[in-house]
């Protein structure tokens, strides 16, 4: 399998770091191509043999729309490379699978709080975009699912 792990910056320290090394390591022990994909990496971050490695440009904007920018950037990306399954380290709108702290509305709404800031408007704006996005791909897939050979419906004509 092709498998993008996605962490917006890629440092020496930090337990997503450390998780990201150990699916990497898992990945690649088990003969799958892992691709990590960030903004920003420490050059001391130990890259796994075998792992490719892609940093997305950056712009310089301030700090609070960064994770909206390296999204716009990641989903140019996503684009153009396919993957059997994509897992983020931080919240996008471009993976398939989330492992990643901060401000979703789930977590908002389990600890009965409201948005506070624009960091939490963002990452509930991507969540949003995420799930349009997989709904969106879920009703194409039934679409082409219905119109393959194996599901058309037969006549049988009598005479």
């Amino acid at each position: 399998m092709k498998i993008a792990l996605i962490h917006y910056r890629l440092l020496h320290a930090g337990g997503l770091e450390n998780r990201i090394l150990n699916y990497s390591n898992w990945f690649i022990q088990h003969g799958h191509e892992v691709t990590l994909v960030c903004n920003t990496i420490d050059p001391a971050f130990p890259i796994p043999k075998g792992v490719k490695m892609i940093k997305l440009p950056r712009i310089r904007i301030p700090k609070v729309f960064k994770i909206w920018e390296f999204d716009w950037q990641l989903g140019r990306y996503m684009r153009g490379h396919k993957f059997d399954f994509s897992l983020g380290m931080v919240r996008t709108s471009h993976h398939q699978a989330v492992l990643a702290p901060g401000n979703h509305l789930g977590y908002l709404k389990a600890l009965e709080k409201k948005p506070f800031g624009i960091s939490d408007w963002m990452q509930i704006k991507m969540d949003k975009k995420d799930q349009e996005q997989k709904q969106d791909q879920k009703k194409k897939d039934e679409q082409k699912q219905d119109q393959t050979p194996d599901n058309r419906p037969f006549h049988i004509k009598f005479e």
